[in-house]
């Protein structure tokens, strides 16, 4: 894959986790609902949200954060 887009994702990956959530867990609730209404997304936005929901699940597995 392109680094520069590996970064850029990165970095509205913590933007978004920075500025716009309440947590990683509220945060990760709003992707999984965004994925719920896949039908209005379009397959680079469903993919770039499938990519964080992953990434969400397994960083809360990593420090052990329950739901």
């Amino acid at each position: 894959m392109n680094d520069e887009l590996d970064i850029k994702r990165l970095r509205l990956l913590e933007n978004a986790i920075m500025n716009y959530s309440c947590g990683i867990v509220s945060l990760e609730e709003r992707v999984l609902s965004m994925l719920g209404e896949e039908q209005l997304l379009s397959h680079t936005t469903k993919s770039l949200l499938e990519d964080i929901a992953i990434y969400f699940r397994d960083i809360k597995f990593f420090i052990k954060i329950d739901d």
